[in-house]
């Protein structure tokens, strides 16, 4: 498997960053921050824009919010250029990776931040940065979310034609000076709205990444960089790679094509999210979690969605 390498990518451009903004202190030094909690967290490598099961249908409606597997979590996204015709089209900016930091986080109070290292976390802290495509550099939002572990996703859009679905719950700065003069030129509400539509895909990316991992029969895969290579890339100056993650059933990928489109009736069975349910034994009932189905198929993915009334 061909690793992303992306986390220590954004490592190398948000140092870079700081160090061009002498006259904006507190984004260098979120900047700073930022790069080193990267360095510092747990990578994740997912498939092609995030999608596991989901296949660009909305997620299943009310979903409880699972917890991060660590305090620190990068994951590392593709989006595929076909993805981004539509895009390209309509001469917005083309964004074809992306990275998330997620990090657990205790709400100190609504108009007061958050505590960064918690005993009891009530949620998840939520940053991104984009690679741009035709500048060919790493961009981080300014913006950062929280989501609420006690709550259920929330679902909201804004009224048009595309109806995106956003999974927010709360966004605030996370470059103070540049949010900031952003604000004065939008408006502070815009800069928000703003917020929550460029993190729109990350966070659905987030949610889904974390129900698959909740999975009983989804396992972690680790791939270590070549030591070679890192000790090229530390003589240059650069950030050595590190270890990724990634989600298997049977040692097989989830999210990929890579497994068999069969099973042993000769059916053809596709990739697919068993939800939990109750199974009733002989002598007792027993809740049977999530599971991944067939993964890696060849037959492709089944995307369901749920209504709960």
């Amino acid at each position: 498997m061909i690793t992303l390498n992306y986390s220590s990518h954004v490592i190398e451009g948000l140092l870079y960053q700081a160090r061009s903004f002498p006259d904006r202190p507190r984004d260098r030094d979120a900047l700073t921050s930022w790069a080193d909690d990267i360095r510092n967290s747990v990578k994740y490598q997912l498939p092609d824009n995030g999608q596991y099961i989901s296949r660009d249908k909305p997620l299943p409606v009310g979903m409880k919010r699972q917890r991060l597997p660590f305090k620190l979590v990068s994951l590392e996204i593709p989006f595929s250029e076909s993805r981004n015709d539509k895009i390209r089209e309509e001469g917005l900016i083309v964004s074809t990776k992306r990275h998330i930091l997620a990090r657990e986080v205790s709400r100190i109070h609504e108009d007061r931040g958050f505590n960064f290292d918690p005993v009891e976390p009530d949620g998840i802290h939520i940053q991104i940065a984009s690679w741009i495509d035709d500048g060919q550099m790493w961009i981080p939002s300014p913006s950062a979310g929280y989501l609420p572990y006690d709550d259920q996703i929330v679902f909201y859009s804004e009224s048009s034609s595309s109806k995106r679905e956003y999974y927010m719950s709360v966004v605030e700065n996370a470059l103070p000076d540049y949010f900031q003069q952003m604000a004065r030129m939008i408006g502070y509400q815009q800069v928000l709205n703003n917020g929550a539509k460029d993190m729109a895909d990350e966070v659905r990316a987030l949610v889904e990444f974390l129900q698959v991992l909740a999975c009983r029969n989804v396992e972690q895969k680790e791939i270590a960089p070549p030591e070679k290579l890192n000790k090229r890339r530390i003589k240059k100056g650069l950030e050595p790679f590190d270890i990724v993650r990634t989600l298997t059933v049977d040692n097989i990928a989830i999210g990929g094509s890579s497994g068999p489109a069969g099973n042993a009736s000769g059916y053809q069975v596709r990739e697919h999210l068993r939800t939990g349910h109750i199974r009733r034994l002989a002598d007792r009932q027993v809740w049977v979690r999530d599971t991944i189905v067939a993964a890696g198929s060849n037959a492709g993915r089944v995307a369901k969605e749920y209504r709960v009334n």
